[in-house]
C-alpha cells in the first residue's frame, strides 16, 4: 500500500512538472545537458571508493523492500547518505565550473548561455535525484530501522 502512495506522488509530481514546462513553452529535452549529467554521474561514482558495488546494490534493494538482504539497515542508510552527498557535491562543483566558464566568456552571449546552462542544470540534476530518489529511500530505511530496533 505504501508503494501505491509513492507512485501516485511521483506521477502527480511529473504531471505538475510537465504542465509547468508546457505553460512556459518548453519541452523535456530542453532540460537535457550531457556535460551536466556526466558530472553528476562522476560524483556518484565516488561512492564506489568507500563501498563495494555489491553493498550499494543491496542498499537499494533493502530500501525498496523487494527482498530480504543480509546487510544491516544502518549500513544501507550510510551508503544512501553517501550517494546523496556525493551527488550534491558534484552538483555544486558543476555549478562552480559553469559560473567560472561564464565569467570567462562575458563577451560572447552564446557561450555565456551554455555555461550558465551547465551551471544550473548540473545542480538541478543533483537536487532532483537527491530529493526524488535518495531521500525517499532513506526515509524507507529509517522506518525499517525503527521497526527492527
Amino acid at each position: 500500500m505504501k508503494w501505491i502512495k509513492s507512485w501516485v506522488y511521483l506521477v502527480l509530481s511529473g504531471l505538475a512538472f510537465h504542465v509547468f514546462l508546457t505553460m512556459n513553452g518548453l519541452h523535456w529535452l530542453d532540460l537535457w545537458d550531457l556535460p551536466s549529467a556526466l558530472m553528476i554521474i562522476a560524483g556518484w561514482l565516488f561512492t564506489l571508493v568507500n563501498y563495494p558495488l555489491s553493498e550499494i546494490s543491496k542498499a537499494f534493494v533493502q530500501s525498496t523492500g523487494m527482498n530480504q538482504v543480509d546487510q544491516a539497515p544502518n549500513l544501507s542508510a550510510l551508503i544512501l547518505k553517501s550517494i546523496g552527498q556525493n551527488g550534491l557535491l558534484a552538483g555544486g562543483v558543476c555549478s562552480l565550473l559553469g559560473v567560472v566558464q561564464a565569467l570567462g566568456n562575458l563577451d560572447d552571449m552564446g557561450a555565456l548561455g551554455a555555461a550558465l546552462a551547465i551551471s544550473f542544470l548540473g545542480l538541478l540534476y543533483a537536487l532532483c535525484f537527491n530529493f526524488g530518489v535518495i531521500l525517499p529511500l532513506q526515509n524507507a530505511l529509517q522506518r525499517l530501522i525503527g521497526t527492527e530496533y
